[in-house]
């Protein structure tokens, strides 16, 4: 089913003069797993971050989109850290493997991270994300006044 709508996207996109470049994006073996993370948190020693690559490899299975998801995940529920007084990044490797599971799609990642919002603001977002991928403000308002929401999110 994703990929029918793809496919009338990119038709759609070529009937409008526009060009569509695809990109295969494999996913990554444990040491691209350990790169993409000392890329990403600017780390310099390589060797400490290997066991939390090695985490992060077997929940996220290298794919780099959930990667991504996974380690900001672990951020925002403050099992990752940068510690200001030692200019570094923390992390608890037996509390994010207890806390976490194998994510076999962004979607799990997604809905955990909505997990920690409002009922009223999901409620808006469900609500919203029938208006399509791009609405106007006002639009937005509409969808407000119909939840009874009375200040901004």
């Amino acid at each position: 089913k994703l990929i029918s709508r793809i496919d009338k996207w990119k038709k759609k996109a070529e009937s409008c003069g526009l060009s569509i470049t695809e990109v295969a994006v494999e996913n990554l073996d444990l040491k691209g797993t350990d790169k993409f993370i000392t890329n990403l948190m600017s780390l310099e020693d390589v060797d400490d971050s290997l066991p939390l690559a090695e985490v992060c490899h077997q929940r996220t299975r290298g794919n780099p989109l959930f990667l991504y998801n996974f380690l900001h995940l672990l951020w925002k529920e403050k099992l990752i850290d940068f510690n200001m007084g030692c200019h570094r990044w923390e992390w608890d490797l037996e509390n994010i493997a207890a806390r976490t599971v194998v994510t076999h799609n962004a979607l799990e990642l997604l809905l955990r991270d909505f997990s920690h919002l409002s009922k009223e603001v999901r409620s808006v977002l469900v609500l919203s994300s029938c208006l399509g991928s791009c609405f106007s403000e006002r639009c937005l308002f509409l969808v407000w006044d119909k939840m009874g929401v009375n200040s901004y999110l």
